[in-house]
């Protein structure tokens, strides 16, 4: 694997870019919008809107999740040692952030269940019977059996290999089909 030998006398796009910028001086504040601009817009805009460059763009980034020294990422206030142990992720918010933002999903996905839409990923259409459109119970479904765990409920292991349900989910299966088969038996005679 080679690399394509560039041509003489031109320079990367960026460059001239990064050379005008040089003497440019981070601020806590200016990484904090870099970073919530960047949650809703590429960086390519991001770096229009900051007058920055895209480099500095992903580099702000990148600091900001590495940590922000104990700082809470959403009020920015300093973290108490219970806060900062609670999380394992490396951005990290106060106790009062999350129950905001618990209260706040639990209202989204309310409304999402009213609409008739998934409460997980609250764009397709959830499935009779279900609060969650095919894909998203799909993915759940491979995740659990990636675990050796139950697909449907989660909690129990498979017990054989082939299968993707325990035993009491197949049980629980089978007698529901067995209804449903049951019952269309009779609309049809009927």
């Amino acid at each position: 694997m080679g690399t394509k030998p560039s041509k003489r006398g031109q320079t990367k796009w960026y460059l001239g870019e990064v050379n005008a910028k040089k003497n440019f001086v981070w601020t806590q504040k200016k990484r904090k919008d870099v970073v919530v601009l960047r949650q809703h817009f590429p960086a390519r805009e991001v770096a229009n809107i900051l007058d920055l460059t895209v480099i500095q763009v992903y580099n702000a980034t990148r600091m900001y999740k590495k940590g922000l020294k104990g700082e809470c990422f959403c009020c920015g206030e300093k973290l108490t040692k219970e806060e900062k142990l609670a999380s394992k992720k490396k951005i990290k918010t106060c106790f009062s952030c999350k129950e905001k933002a618990k209260i706040y999903k639990e209202g989204l996905r309310k409304k999402a269940k009213k609409q008739g839409l998934c409460v997980y990923c609250m764009k397709r259409k959830a499935r009779k019977d279900y609060n969650a459109c095919t894909k998203c119970i799909s993915a759940t479904h491979r995740r659990r059996y990636a675990q050796g765990l139950c697909g449907q409920c989660g909690k129990n292991p498979i017990d054989y290999p082939k299968e993707s349900v325990c035993s009491t989910c197949g049980e629980v299966n089978r007698q529901r089909s067995a209804d449903l088969r049951a019952a269309r038996k009779k609309e049809q005679n009927a």
